[in-house]
């Protein structure tokens, strides 16, 4: 049930055709709440409403049953508008990041501790997390470039307002600026960086995934689903709708603009990453910095050392998790025949209609081949680096 403060909310909406985005956008403005969904679970269908100063509780559960989704109260005024899922129990998970002057932290990464469950802040600073009830993980960890890293208990809680604090450091860690080296103590401008002992623990199949959930503040998204993909790498969002937004790499001092280069290395070769993000990359890189820099150090021969020998071998598979549901050939056919008979209501001499519904006709074959499950198959990448 609503709490007593959301209980005398009333909504009015009078619509033939309105989205489930634009129905939910009027409940908000309306009633004064705070709805949050993914829009990639939105079902895009088109909403009949007829409410007139309905309760809201009323009101969202008609909206709710049009669409295919579901909503959850978690606190006072915030409410979860999530899809259907029968096959899976997950947990949805809110909340606001402000820095310590109060204005929201934009991009901040949120992430369940030691899994790959994560996601990055709205303009608003807001964030909504789902993930699987038998995650055995039960810390949040929310980072950002120039900020502290915090980590939140999530025990029963669904709602978290976060206060970040802008990090002071002190330590001597070298890190690679423009074609030198700087001290962290005497650095003043927004880098992150991601050191061997991060990397040697990680398996992926391109040196660009590496960034992925390391580095604060950089989002790292697949392109497509083709196994093996070069990753997108967004550093300081999307400045540009027409140009690239792609970030400047700089492999070893040589600057590269092409990132499919990056896949010439082997994540083994990796000394280091460092990303730089604030507008002193300018300084060095110019214009072509705009989009922040991502520099990569590999691994070197050190003199006088021994020679060492290493060898790993693993097997990466990548399997389709959901399949679309397609017609049966006996479903097909007997769809298709329906369409033939309506056909003949305003065509009866339709020959290719005709020809269908004639009894024991073969026009339409006898076959039933997924040709889904024909062209596909399990893709399988063998890395043996030495």
């Amino acid at each position: 049930m609503f709490a007593n403060v959301l209980a005398d909310k009333t909504v009015t909406i009078k619509s033939e055709n309105i989205s489930v985005k634009e129905a939910l956008n009027m409940v908000k403005k309306q009633t004064g709440i705070h709805i949050m969904y993914e829009d990639a679970t939105l079902n895009n269908v088109p909403l009949k409403l007829t409410l007139n100063k309905e309760p809201l509780e009323q009101a969202l559960s008609v909206i709710c049953s049009q669409a295919g989704m579901r909503y959850e109260l978690v606190e006072n005024n915030y409410v979860l508008i999530l899809p259907i899922d029968r096959n899976a129990k997950r947990r949805t998970i809110t909340g606001v990041i402000k820095d310590d002057m109060g204005e929201p932290v934009i991009g901040a990464s949120i992430v369940i501790q030691g899994t790959t469950f994560g996601t990055v802040a709205n303009m608003d600073g807001q964030f909504m997390l789902s993930y699987p009830e038998n995650t055995k993980n039960d810390e949040l960890m929310i980072s950002f470039i120039g900020m502290q890293t915090v980590k939140e208990k999530i025990g029963n809680r669904h709602v978290f307002n976060v206060k970040m604090e802008s990090e002071v450091t002190n330590l001597d860690e070298v890190v690679v600026v423009g074609y030198g080296t700087s001290s962290v103590k005497d650095l003043t401008g927004s880098v992150a960086s991601v050191g061997l002992k991060q990397l040697s623990q990680l398996n992926t199949p391109n040196v660009t995934s590496m960034l992925q959930n390391l580095a604060a503040g950089v989002q790292v998204s697949q392109n497509t689903g083709v196994p093996g993909e070069t990753v997108r790498v967004r550093v300081r969002g999307a400045t540009s709708l027409t140009g690239s937004n792609e970030p400047l790499y700089v492999i070893d001092g040589v600057p590269v603009e092409d990132p499919s280069m990056l896949d010439a290395i082997s994540p083994n070769d990796i000394q280091s990453m460092d990303v730089l993000k604030d507008a002193s990359a300018a300084a060095i890189y110019g214009s072509r910095a705009a989009n922040g820099v991502v520099i990569v150090t590999t691994k070197k021969g050190v003199e006088g050392s021994k020679p060492t020998v290493n060898f790993n071998y693993n097997v990466t598979t990548d399997v389709q998790i959901k399949n679309f549901r397609i017609l049966y050939g006996d479903e097909w056919r007997e769809t298709v025949r329906r369409f033939a008979k309506e056909t003949l209501v305003y065509d009866p001499s339709n020959q290719y209609a005709l020809e269908i519904l004639e009894p024991n006709s073969t026009a339409l074959g006898s076959a039933n081949t997924n040709w889904f499950d024909e062209v596909k198959q399990t893709a399988i990448r063998h890395n043996a680096p030495t």
